[in-house]
């Protein structure tokens, strides 16, 4: 009988590998509305793992307080369906649409089950154990509705305006503090936060005189800033065919989206900012940050407001939304490839020898 190889390090590639595996199976699940966004941006916002967790968090306390608000867990569960699978535009990703290729889905979900076996079987590598369970996480729980007896429920593919069911249904997708504009700003703080990680890594080991502030700064202007950028440009070609003018609002929301990454950069003539201890670093950046995100939210939120004004318009704006998840998308992948082989550290961590024979 042939020894088992011995316990190595865990290589960079091994994680990355299997964590994309994971990501693209929760991703690829037909999903409806997830976060309360339409459902064609869906496959790209599930690339996010607080996005995934987000979601299935808003789906149970739904499933709770529809649970006692109707006396009915019957009633709860088709509520719960309706609103994610039957209210959307495109009327996408409807629920017999979830119900079909069970069977195929299931068989690509067992092959990336290899894969997690992997994972939790290293020592050492908490971030992707954790990442790892939210998207099995949030597979799993969406899943469940799968397996809902059909006579449970009676789920129609686009409920009638005006029925008795519609105002109990719908969910407001839209506004400053809506789930989808929370979201994707939560996902995109966390994105950005490993990204600028990374880039402190390559930084440092380059030799670079750049700091975690500038660092924050510059990725923040470059990567967060500039779809802001392109989306003005858009905005103000669309304004100029309605001929109608913007709310001030929207000029100073805009200017805060620059402004504050760009102050980042400028610290680098301050020696006194460069040289602050860790604690005060962090915390400095967390709510440069944190000022950045909020200026980016209520731009957004002002943004898709004035597109959204009567039905030519919703095009346009199912256009922008599609455009930057795909953006966001890209972003997770492209930062994901840089935390791995540069910020991820191999020491410390065991892969068991077993492990190889999963391949």
């Amino acid at each position: 009988m042939s020894a088992q190889p011995a316990p190595a390090p865990v290589l960079w590639y091994s994680l990355f590998w299997g964590i994309l595996a994971i990501a693209v199976n929760t991703m690829s699940q037909p999903s409806g509305r997830v976060c309360d966004s339409p459902a064609v941006v869906g496959f790209m916002l599930r690339s996010s793992p607080i996005i995934c967790t987000l979601d299935v968090l808003i789906l149970v306390v739904r499933m709770a307080y529809y649970s006692i608000s109707l006396k009915s867990a019957r009633k709860a569960i088709q509520v719960v369906v309706i609103q994610r699978f039957a209210l959307d535009d495109d009327n996408s990703g409807t629920f017999s649409d979830f119900r079909k290729n069970a069977i195929f889905r299931w068989f690509f979900f067992i092959l990336t089950v290899v894969q997690a076996i992997k994972i939790f079987a290293f020592e050492g590598v908490i971030w992707t154990k954790v990442w790892a369970s939210m998207y099995i996480g949030s597979f799993l729980i969406i899943e469940m509705l799968v397996v809902i007896p059909s006579q449970w429920i009676d789920i129609p593919e686009k409920p009638e305006k005006g029925s008795k069911s519609d105002p109990l249904h719908t969910v407001k997708g839209s506004g400053v503090w809506s789930m989808p504009y929370i979201s994707v700003v939560m996902g995109t703080v966390f994105l950005l936060w490993f990204t600028i990680q990374a880039s402190t890594s390559i930084s440092n080991a380059y030799g670079s005189r750049m700091g975690a502030l500038q660092w924050t700064g510059l990725i923040i202007l470059l990567f967060g800033s500039l779809p802001f950028a392109l989306t003005s440009f858009y905005v103000f070609n669309i304004r100029h065919e309605k001929e109608k003018s913007v709310h001030m609002s929207y000029y100073w929301w805009l200017l805060g989206v620059f402004v504050i990454p760009a102050s980042y950069l400028l610290s680098m003539l301050f020696g006194e900012l460069t040289n602050l201890k860790d604690i005060h670093l962090t915390v400095f950046t967390s709510l440069m940050t944190g000022a950045w995100a909020l200026c980016g939210l209520r731009w957004a939120s002002t943004t898709f407001d004035y597109i959204a004004s009567g039905k030519p318009q919703r095009m346009f704006l199912r256009r922008i939304e599609v455009a930057l998840s795909s953006y966001f998308l890209f972003l997770h992948l492209a930062s994901a490839i840089l935390y791995y082989i540069y910020t991820y550290d191999p020491q410390e961590t065991i892969k068991p020898g077993w492990t190889e024979q999963l391949g």
